[in-house]
């Protein structure tokens, strides 16, 4: 009995070796390319963010319990917060507008580790769709983003948004076909109805809070989906989002509402139709 125990405990400290030996030399090579490299923080910072993102496919086959994951995101956030607070890590932390997304990000990770079924396509599509949408999406909107709109005080390009939602959705609708199963039209509605509703979240969550709710959004639509038999009843879905979508642009032309309160308006009655299935 000691003896299985102390193997069981020797097998995930190599587990936990291996994970922070992992981020440790990506954060040593994102340092290494800034300084050396010449790459600017914001090129780096979003290299660490995809690679990062990627990598955490493998965490749920590491030997490592839920409990260890929690204890480590919760080490790695106050790791980071230190970082950002002391100046240290500036391929991370030294872009030019205010960020909390490099501290939230591994809370986001515990987030989907701790999902029932860490190894299956809402844990896969969640994370990719923050390790990959999201990073293009600051790219083009960086450095090709004419049509500006804000959120808050934050600024916004249509072309950011737009690449997110081109990135985000042929990714989402060949996972949910080859991995969750789902035929080529209900995939592609779901994908669809998720590549929109997540393009908003992600534009609405100003100061790097994409980096949690990006995850969080997609894991709960396509929670929802895998409850309500979503294959079945991916016709009805649809209509009702695009018809929420019609709604809230005939809103927007007529009040002359801002793009931010379309946006908000938009989850706001996303949120009440998906609490309306899950409950009904």
């Amino acid at each position: 009995m000691i003896v299985a125990i102390i193997d069981r405990a020797m097998t995930q400290f190599g587990g936990v070796i291996i994970l922070i030996t992992g981020f440790a030399l990506l954060f040593l090579a994102s340092e290494i390319l800034r300084v050396r490299g010449g790459f600017a923080p914001e090129s780096t910072r979003k290299l660490v963010h995809v690679l990062s993102g990627v990598s955490i496919l493998a965490l749920p086959y590491l030997p490592i319990s839920k409990l260890t994951f929690v204890v480590l995101g919760i080490s790695f956030t106050v790791g980071l917060f230190a970082t950002h607070q002391f100046g240290l890590l500036p391929s991370i932390h030294a872009v030019p507008r205010k960020s909390v997304g490099a501290i939230v990000f591994p809370l986001a990770m515990v987030f989907l580790l701790l999902l029932p079924e860490p190894r299956g396509v809402v844990f896969t599509l969640s994370v990719l769709l923050l390790a990959i949408p999201d990073a293009v999406s600051g790219i083009i909107g960086v450095r090709y983003g004419k049509r500006l709109y804000y959120i808050a005080d934050y600024r916004r390009s249509a072309e950011g948004s737009i690449a997110f939602f081109v990135t985000a959705l042929p990714l989402s609708w060949g996972l949910l076909h080859l991995q969750g199963g789902y035929a080529l039209l209900p995939a592609l509605a779901g994908a669809l109805i998720l590549s929109v509703v997540v393009t908003v979240v992600e534009a609405i969550s100003v100061w790097g809070w994409d980096n949690l709710t990006i995850p969080v959004a997609s894991a709960g639509i396509l929670t929802m989906m895998q409850n309500q038999n979503f294959p079945q009843s991916h016709d009805s879905h649809a209509i009702i989002v695009a018809g929420m979508i019609l709604a809230i642009l005939a809103l927007y032309r007529i009040l002359v509402m801002s793009v931010a309160r379309a946006m908000g308006t938009f989850i706001i009655g996303y949120g009440a139709y998906a609490l309306f299935v899950i409950y009904s």
